[in-house]
């Protein structure tokens, strides 16, 4: 009987001491999740890179094929005259403006029809296809 009772004292001693410690949660990948977690605040903070919310495919009064990408910011347009160029970023002022761009570049509209200048081409009508 003792030796039962001596069990159940040391037992109950055993819980009381281990109930007694409150260890913290130990993360071995703190520092990683803390670098993470800071690289995740840093790019919410960083600018919005625009989206295609359109391409359409022109042609122009001269014949000409012109392909226009148009962003989701309503001020940036992307311009393609043909396979072997870059596209050429166009800038409006303010949505509604007309996109234009360094070396006599210029974009007015943005629906099935618009007015196009390019360096050394007067401005001409465009119509979607």
């Amino acid at each position: 009987m003792i030796t039962t009772h001596a069990r159940l004292i040391a037992a109950s001693l055993i819980l009381f001491g281990l109930a007694a410690c409150q260890p913290d949660t130990i993360d071995p990948n703190k520092v990683e999740n803390e670098k993470r977690q800071a690289a995740i605040k840093a790019a919410e903070k960083m600018p919005h890179m625009p989206m295609i919310t359109s391409s359409k495919i022109y042609r122009c009064d001269d014949n000409s094929v012109a392909n226009v990408d148009f962003m989701d910011d309503g001020v940036t347009a992307n311009l393609k005259m043909n396979k072997e160029t870059m596209p050429k970023q166009l800038v409006a002022a303010e949505k509604g403006k007309p996109f234009t761009a360094e070396g006599g570049y210029s974009l007015e509209g943005g629906g099935s029809k618009v007015k196009l200048a390019t360096p050394g081409h007067k401005s001409q009508s465009c119509s979607a296809g």
